[in-house]
């Protein structure tokens, strides 16, 4: 399932798995390495550091990929950083 990523769609995801875990968020936080408030604040969509969501994808067992449907980004050039 594709889903357009965003905050917001990303902090429910990551609820909707740690509840069908039957998780509490205290327990999940402390088995992603990160604190009870931090997990409130990622599943309300709030901002925080990328590792910190990375830990808590690992963590639940979330698998994040990237679409790169062709050679061409959307800025109309190519991939090449130089």
């Amino acid at each position: 399932m594709v889903t357009q990523l965003n905050p917001n769609t990303l902090g429910k995801r990551i609820k909707d798995r740690r509840k069908a875990a039957n998780m509490t968020q205290e327990v999940a936080a402390s088995f992603c390495g990160v604190t009870k408030k931090t997990l409130i604040r990622v599943e309300k969509g709030e901002d925080v550091y990328f590792s910190t969501i990375v830990k808590i994808l690992n963590g639940l067992g979330i698998k994040l990929t990237f679409d790169t449907p062709n050679s061409e980004n959307k800025l109309g050039g190519s991939n090449e950083w130089f």
